[in-house]
């Protein structure tokens, strides 16, 4: 599946379930969706760096090595992520693959001088 068919999937999935992001009535329901993916977005990355953190605690204190269950949480929090990232592509009306091909351009030029030899 391409980028863009996830967004369009996960657009299908939020109108089915009630969150229409992409037409909001007015601008402040449109900052109110804004402000919603946001806090949302932030809460499934610390959750995610709360996985590493106790992932790494274990480590350095007691030697436990993580485990399959472990690598699973974490995969689920960054897909977690990766949802609300993509409701927020959707609230701007972003073409999320083409945007990040253009930076990703960018950032080649940017990063040139950090490109091994």
């Amino acid at each position: 599946m391409e980028l863009k068919e996830i967004q369009e999937y996960q657009e299908k999935f939020d109108v089915k379930h009630g969150w229409n992001w992409k037409h909001p009535k007015d601008v402040k329901e449109k900052l109110n969706f804004f402000q919603y993916v946001t806090v949302a977005l932030t809460g499934e990355l610390g959750e995610f760096a709360n996985q590493v953190k106790k992932i790494m605690r274990d480590y350095n204190s007691l030697g436990v090595v993580p485990n399959e269950k472990d690598f699973k949480n974490l995969k689920e929090e960054i897909t977690d992520c990766f949802i609300y990232v993509l409701i927020t592509a959707n609230i701007l009306h972003m073409d999320l693959e083409k945007e990040y091909l253009k930076k990703i351009e960018y950032n080649e030029k940017r990063f040139r001088k950090y490109k091994k030899k």
